[in-house]
């Protein structure tokens, strides 16, 4: 070989034109890029995945609680139904009937307004009964979204309802009615012949064994009472659900790559519609509202509003 004449060796030549290998590099620094990539789409797979989960039992519990307050109140309109019903008969009775004196309508009167106050009685233990049962519901259908999607990283929730309504009760009922004034009625005296006026303050009833043959004055006094709702509040529930993040696929702090999850956060609000308490309209259905509404005895929903929905 002459190296004076600037000629190289053959095996220097061959590796100057040997072009195999170069895409090593590049593949080599595209591999992290992907690696990157990967990472973040499964990353952000696996919040999705969670955000649906988490809204999915969001929606499932405040629905179903809102249906258990639906069932309470329509229960509360069928017992003020029956409330109506029982004046209506006291009424019947003691225009139906005349009686021997006033303390044996006043007899008829206690037992039918005994009635009565078992009905108020119930109306308020409905009321409050039901209010419970719907956060045990509500967390029923969380322990069951739990054994079935939770995992290691169970959901958890809070209800954000008000503390009185309807935390503790469905609502606030209360007597309404007409003041009662005494109706007059003329029975004639056995013993005697002249004739006594007996003042009944209260409303008029079917003939029974105590009535006796007498003269029902005219205009007698009429009015209705009945069960109402607190008018300035709304019964409702809301839930806020909640769930740990998953540990990250790839995480590359050194190269700048350094993620880190937030904690998936899912609110619902769903609330009994389309009934009537006063009306005696069982029918209420519960519908989802929009999260961020405002209630009276409401709590602080700020931080929140506006970034979870349905």
């Amino acid at each position: 070989m002459n190296r004076q004449g600037g000629h190289r060796p053959a095996w220097t030549r061959r590796l100057a034109g040997d072009q195999r290998g170069q895409t090593t590099i590049f593949v080599a620094l595209a591999a992290m890029v992907l690696i990157c990539f990967l990472a973040f789409m499964v990353n952000l797979g696996q919040l999705v995945h969670d955000k649906i989960l988490a809204q999915s039992v969001a929606d499932m519990a405040a629905l179903s609680a809102a249906n258990v307050q639906a069932a309470g109140l329509n229960e509360i309109a069928d017992i003020n139904m029956e409330y109506k019903a029982l004046e209506r008969d006291l009424k019947r009775w003691l225009v139906a009937g005349t009686w021997v004196n006033a303390g044996t309508a006043q007899n008829l009167v206690s037992f039918f307004t005994n009635f009565m106050s078992v009905c108020n009685t119930m109306a308020q233990g409905a009321s409050t009964i039901y209010a419970g049962m719907a956060h045990v519901v509500a967390y029923r259908v969380l322990e069951w979204h739990n054994r079935e999607h939770g995992g290691s990283r169970p959901f958890r929730m809070v209800p954000l309802v008000g503390p009185v309504y309807p935390g503790l009760r469905l609502t606030a009922l209360e007597h309404r009615g007409q003041e009662f004034q005494a109706y007059t009625h003329i029975v004639p005296m056995i013993c005697c012949q002249q004739a006594a006026i007996s003042f009944v303050p209260f409303r008029l009833m079917p003939i029974t064994p105590s009535s006796a043959v007498g003269i029902p004055a005219a205009g007698l006094a009429v009015w209705d009472s009945y069960l109402t709702r607190d008018s300035e509040t709304v019964t409702y529930y809301r839930v806020l659900v909640w769930r740990e993040p998953v540990k990250v696929f790839a995480n590359l702090p050194d190269l700048g790559f350094d993620v880190r999850l937030p904690t998936i956060m899912a609110a619902s609000l769903a609330m009994p519609t389309g009934g009537n308490i006063e009306d005696c309209k069982p029918d209420y259905i519960a519908r989802f509202a929009p999260v961020d509404s405002r209630f009276k005895y409401d709590i602080p929903f700020y931080p929140y509003k506006g970034k979870y929905s349905h």
